[in-house]
């Protein structure tokens, strides 16, 4: 019987790790370390920093976005998890439309907090960042700047 029982535990591990019992979305997270972080699953990189398009790559081959934020409580709630080290790319540009800032996942406009710098000293400033503590909570810098970054599950925003 307890062979039986190995045998059955063995089958039923197997097909969760496959994604045919737990489905794919489960295993992922799991996989990759994505986050239940207020309503949505996100993957915070802490240790690498990569330019925007090269996080944005990233997060598309561990099949996620780089991530867009949904409203001010889920900034807040995210920046719990954030370090002080640095600066965290967020999937928000205006890459088509200067001055229209878009999320990468969506391609909906995007929540920016109120108090963010959006002045462009360089025509290159088309991505946006944030970071744990700062008196802005979303900067525009240019896209080239290597930053840690944040990805999202969904596409929702």
């Amino acid at each position: 019987m307890l062979k039986y029982a190995a045998v059955l535990f063995f089958v039923l591990m197997t097909a969760s790790r496959c994604g045919s019992l737990a489905g794919p979305r489960i295993k992922f997270h799991h996989t990759y370390g994505f986050d239940m972080i207020g309503s949505r699953w996100f993957y915070i990189e802490h240790n690498n920093s990569k330019n925007w398009t090269s996080a944005a790559s990233y997060c598309r081959e561990i099949g996620g976005h780089l991530a867009a934020i949904k409203n001010e409580e889920e900034l807040l709630e995210i920046r719990r998890f954030l370090r002080n080290d640095g600066g965290y790319w967020l999937g928000i540009n205006d890459h088509d439309v200067k001055g229209n800032f878009v999320s990468l996942a969506s391609g909906k406009p995007a929540f920016l907090k109120l108090h963010w710098t959006s002045s462009y000293y360089y025509n290159e400033q088309s991505c946006v960042e944030i970071f744990k503590f700062e008196t802005d909570d979303m900067l525009m810098i240019m896209c080239s700047h290597e930053r840690h970054f944040i990805c999202q599950w969904d596409n929702e925003v």
